[in-house]
């Protein structure tokens, strides 16, 4: 889940020199493709070098919507400032190094598939609603080819012309096209995120968000539901279709940029602040949130499971619904108290962290 207020009206335009999005709905959830985006770059750009591969991605990917793509994608590493600009930059050199690879090894899946998710969509949210909470969803879903960035979904709210506030969902086509299994995990996961947004009242959510109580509890509770539900009802998403290649193709393209990192005399900075290339495929929106705290004892792994673990207990005393029902403040004093009462080196560590506030 990220929260980042966006304006979103600029979907709805068509994009000069590339595919158009194709806007589509079922019910009351809206989507927006970009698969046909993807398809017209790789026409123009399977041949070429990374350079001419990469203004040509600007051009027929990203387009008028690079601002978007700077938003949500490239500023997972870094903060603000000339510094940080330089180090996305290089963080969307090395994510494309990859995509490049495999968007070449995997055509037929990755660029020539287009799959309709809509069906798969609809698919998930009748089982959240049947199997988990009966809530009425109405969002946006945005299909988009992200790379091998940390996102495979990303649950937010977006803001819209005239200040309307809309749950969005987006969805890494790149990822899950290569990795079809994840998909129905993915989708319920997010899906609790946009039911909380809902149950919540949008504006108030980002009232909430925007403020300084909001902290490491809420993560741990939003992202302890969200994991909860994605291991309970997900399926089974360990055999990825092709991750043989996919790690070879990764090694490949991680030592080609190496090699040119270190041709530019910045590899040594690259891996400090990156601390390693495995990060790239693990770093995302909560590793970022914690980066603000300093000497911490755990990681965003860490969150996931032992909030799944909190919901779990209370879930076996009550159920899944009553827990969704509760208010943040009753959440948040259920998650003190489940820390309080494992103490646990890291349950120790977030309570202490968790009287900053991001």
């Amino acid at each position: 889940m990220r929260v980042i207020l966006y304006l979103f009206s600029f979907i709805f335009l068509f994009s000069c020199g590339s595919a158009a999005v194709k806007h589509s709905k079922v019910g009351a959830i809206s989507f927006f493709d970009f698969q046909d985006r993807r398809t017209l770059f790789w026409s123009k750009a399977k041949y070429e070098d990374f350079g001419k591969k990469l203004k040509l991605w600007d051009k027929y990917v990203e387009g008028r919507f690079s601002s978007f793509y700077d938003a949500f994608i490239w500023s997972s590493i870094g903060e603000r400032g000339d510094a940080d600009e330089r180090m996305q930059e290089f963080y969307k050199r090395i994510t494309l190094h990859y995509n490049f690879t495999l968007y070449g090894l995997y055509e037929k899946d990755l660029v020539s598939a287009n799959v309709d998710y809509r069906a798969k969509v609809k698919s998930a949210i009748h089982k959240y609603q049947t199997q988990i909470n009966d809530t009425p969803f109405a969002f946006d879903v945005y299909l988009m080819p992200l790379g091998l960035t940390s996102n495979w979904g990303i649950a937010t709210v977006g803001t819209y012309k005239g200040g309307v506030l809309k749950s969005v969902m987006i969805l890494n086509t790149d990822l899950l096209n290569i990795a079809p299994g994840k998909l129905d995990s993915i989708i319920l996961h997010e899906l609790t995120h946009i039911d909380n947004f809902q149950q919540m009242g949008l504006r108030n959510y980002m009232k909430i968000v925007q403020s300084e109580s909001y902290g490491l509890l809420d993560l741990l509770v939003l992202e302890g539901l969200g994991q909860y539900v994605e291991d309970h009802w997900g399926g089974d998403v360990k055999n990825f279709r092709g991750l043989d290649k996919l790690n070879r193709a990764m090694f490949d393209a991680t030592k080609r940029l190496k090699e040119e990192l270190n041709s530019r005399g910045i590899l040594q900075e690259v891996e400090e602040r990156m601390r390693s290339s495995e990060k790239l495929s693990t770093y995302g929106h909560c590793d970022r949130y914690l980066d603000v705290y300093e000497e911490i004892k755990f990681t965003c792994l860490d969150i996931y499971k032992l909030g799944a673990e909190m919901v779990s207990s209370y879930v076996e005393k009550a159920s899944l619904r009553s827990y969704l029902a509760l208010s943040r403040e009753e959440k948040l004093e259920i998650a003190r108290n489940y820390l309080t009462s494992n103490p646990s080196d890291v349950s120790k560590n977030i309570l202490n962290h968790s009287k900053l506030h991001y």
